[in-house]
């Protein structure tokens, strides 16, 4: 990931992949600095992470065999 990833407000898969933990300690450095100065994102993280949250309570074969009948 470079810089120019963390800068565009518009690219949201950095803040996405921030959110779900799975970045480089390099990266999260990089996503961290751009969060300082952005609100946006800031809150965008606090959605993905509360989305997170959400879909961990639902149980792994809702995603297998879909809602129930």
């Amino acid at each position: 990931m470079s810089n120019q990833h963390v800068s565009n407000p518009h690219d949201h898969s950095s803040l996405g992949a921030y959110a779900l933990g799975v970045l480089t300690p390099r990266e999260a450095t990089e996503v961290e600095a751009h969060l300082r100065a952005c609100p946006d994102g800031r809150r965008e993280v606090a959605d993905l992470v509360h989305l997170r949250s959400a879909l961990d309570t639902v149980p792994p074969e809702a995603f297998i065999d879909g809602p129930p009948p």
